[in-house]
């Protein structure tokens, strides 16, 4: 089962998007052609994960860590 939220994704500015969490994987998916051709379908698998940070500030903030280092 799959959950569907609005997020957006900060890399080089604020890209606007929504983010698929499902059993496997968490996607990035963005329409916009000003992103870059690779954030427009960031799939970050679940396994390559090293782990998250969660903060709050006026909304939640969460950082992906992942084994490739990015």
């Amino acid at each position: 089962m799959s959950s569907y939220f609005l997020c957006s994704l900060c890399h080089n500015g604020i890209l606007g998007g929504g983010l698929i969490v499902d059993e496997d994987t968490i996607t990035y998916k963005t329409g916009k052609v000003t992103v870059e051709k690779r954030f427009r379908n960031l799939e970050l698998r679940r396994d390559d994960i090293v782990s998250l940070s969660w903060k709050r500030y006026l909304f939640p903030v969460v950082t992906f860590e992942m084994s490739d280092g990015e």
